[in-house]
């Protein structure tokens, strides 16, 4: 997301299509490849071992399709939940500079959120029966061999617990996450903005010189030469 702010409109909405465009695409095609396989397997038994990429194959789909899923247009996210972001992200007053380079990056961030509690799913998934098998190696093992067992155990739980507490933020706790990340991304953005050499003015004045010529001068000639209004005029 580094460049995400260099595209205009239009480009972000292309990317966008080109994005589940792509993605429709390649889970259509690994989705083939494991009937195709299936199907060889049925009239091949003997190459049984297939199954291995059938089940790597399936695998790798899953998260495809949980991407797939939510990027598609009717699961963005809700106007409360994308405004919400906005003002995590960029301040209370959001909506003085709001654009659609802004909402499409809300959006985004919320949607990544949604992905990542699947991913969570997926690692629970393979850590209970990994746990379970570690536990059997924990009881099986002499002393000293039962307390790597046990260090793995107890250390794999703790990251499973830091991976849950990522995923399932309290709002207070990502409210404070969004506007710490917004604080970060707008000072990024600051610095990269050209520092101003000169004062920008309010807009070009002329007025009449001695040679009866039109001149341009600065704004505080002008508002110290302009004619004051008729009820300002002292007799």
């Amino acid at each position: 997301m580094s460049d995400f702010f260099t595209y205009n409109d239009h480009e972000i909405a292309e990317r966008r299509l080109k994005r589940r465009a792509t993605r429709i695409m390649q889970l259509k095609i690994t989705l083939g490849l494991i009937a195709l396989i299936v199907i060889f397997i049925m009239l091949v038994p003997t190459v049984s071992c297939l199954w291995v990429i059938v089940f790597l194959l399936g695998v790798i789909s899953i998260p495809m399709g949980i991407e797939h899923y939510y990027d598609a247009p009717e699961r963005l996210p809700s106007n409360a939940q994308t405004e919400e972001e906005m003002r995590w992200l960029f301040g209370e007053e959001w909506q003085a500079n709001a654009d659609a380079k802004q909402y499409a990056f809300a959006q985004e961030r919320i949607r990544q959120r949604a992905v990542r509690r699947w991913t969570f799913a997926g690692h629970l998934l393979v850590f209970i029966p990994a746990e379970v098998l570690l536990l059997q190696g924990f009881h099986l093992t002499n002393s000293t061999d039962s307390a790597v067992w046990l260090v793995i155990m107890v250390g794999w739980a703790f990251l499973v617990f830091l991976h849950w507490r990522y995923v399932f933020p309290s709002n207070k706790r990502l409210e404070k996450r969004e506007t710490q990340y917004g604080n970060y991304l707008r000072g990024e953005l600051e610095r990269m903005q050209p520092e101003q050499k000169a004062k920008l003015k309010r807009g070009v004045y002329y007025m009449v010189g001695d040679d009866g010529e039109l001149v341009e001068v600065e704004d505080e000639d002008y508002e110290a030469e302009k004619p004051k209004p008729f009820a300002d005029r002292h007799d």
